[in-house]
């Protein structure tokens, strides 16, 4: 791909609208992987009571995030060969050492955040990896650590940063010139906040969004944001490690 835009590509709106369905219908494939799920290990209950579980079986959070990031990439390739974006072929160059402070970053904004919750005797970012985990051990917490600390950043990035963020800010700046990157910063934060479905640490995780999408925007680069997040992410998973060795 080269980095002219087509004259016969759809608009911004094209991406988004992927972007959504995609979304969705990573969702369909988590519930249909569960539903095959729950036949085969002859689950207790059934769809309702693993719904309801307090700690999902690795089979339903393997199938959760494989729905979800099928979505996600599907998106993500219709927005670069088809849809109104071309995958900047720069975006993991990387500029040597420097980039490991984007994952000290990353460490310390999860710090930051948490220290923010405190007063208000509410856990932190560590909600989403710990539902993530369920009661994975062994082999299979190690690869969910590989997931959700290096594959899921690489995914969601390029879905919520390089695809959805460029998607709206191309739209907000044709109506608000002066104010449509930062509309669209917002906004694909708060998509970005939502799309994880963990009330409590929503406004954690929209403040991360935007970080992550200012970084994106200031450095052009993809690589940035995902190794903020690898860092961010890196910090709960080891959360999760230390209370499971107590």
């Amino acid at each position: 791909m080269t980095n002219e835009l087509r004259t016969d590509r759809p608009g911004g709106i094209s991406v988004i609208t992927a972007c959504v369905l995609g979304f969705l219908l990573g969702q369909v494939l988590a519930l249909m992987g569960d539903i095959v799920g729950v036949g085969l290990s002859h689950f207790p209950g059934g769809l309702d009571a693993l719904a309801h579980a307090g700690e999902a079986p690795w089979w339903s959070l393997l199938s959760s995030l494989l729905g979800l990031w099928i979505g996600m990439v599907g998106a993500i390739v219709y927005a670069s060969r088809r849809g109104a974006q071309y995958w900047q072929p720069h975006s993991f160059r990387t500029t040597g050492l420097g980039d490991v402070w984007y994952l000290v970053v990353g460490v310390v904004l999860q710090g930051v955040i948490d220290a923010a919750y405190r007063p208000f005797h509410a856990h932190s970012l560590s909600g989403p990896v710990n539902h993530l985990f369920g009661d994975v051990h062994g082999v299979m917490f190690i690869v969910m650590a590989l997931l959700s600390g290096i594959v899921a950043p690489v995914i969601e990035e390029s879905f919520f940063r390089a695809t959805m963020f460029r998607a709206l800010s191309e739209e907000f700046v044709r109506y608000f010139p002066r104010r449509g990157v930062a509309g669209a910063v917002v906004v694909s934060s708060l998509l970005f906040g939502l799309a994880h479905a963990e009330l409590v640490q929503l406004p954690g995780l929209v403040a991360l969004g935007i970080i992550l999408a200012i970084v994106y925007q200031r450095t052009h680069r993809l690589l940035p944001s995902v190794l903020i997040h690898v860092g961010f992410n890196a910090v709960a998973v080891l959360d999760v490690l230390a209370h499971r060795m107590h």
